[in-house]
């Protein structure tokens, strides 16, 4: 469920800083899927990541990602697809810089 999710997401947070407290923390919103059923559950586990605390940066990949070209199938991304994500974190990390 979407609150598992966000319970989940946020001991993994919380443990992360336990023992990396000066730690930089980035999540990223899951992709567009072609699904509208998975899509939903996506938007809704986009919410759980806003929720989260201790989070630096939310990376937002479902701006820009073109699910009729980005995808292999419902889910999976295409080359383009991949490049998408890839550019996304690039600059997320860019502009996180050090700790």
């Amino acid at each position: 469920s979407a609150s598992d999710f966000g319970d989940n997401m946020q001991a993994l947070v919380d443990g992360i800083l336990f023992k990396f407290p000066n730690a930089q923390i980035l999540v990223a919103y899951p992709t567009p899927t072609t699904d509208a059923t998975n899509d939903a559950r996506q938007v809704t586990y986009g919410a759980e990541i806003d929720a989260l605390t201790g989070v630096d940066t939310v990376v937002d990949m479902r701006t820009g990602h073109n699910p009729g070209t980005m995808l292999d199938d419902t889910v999976h991304p295409s080359a383009a697809g991949h490049a998408h994500i890839a550019s996304k974190w690039a600059a997320a990390i860019t502009l996180a810089g050090e700790p």
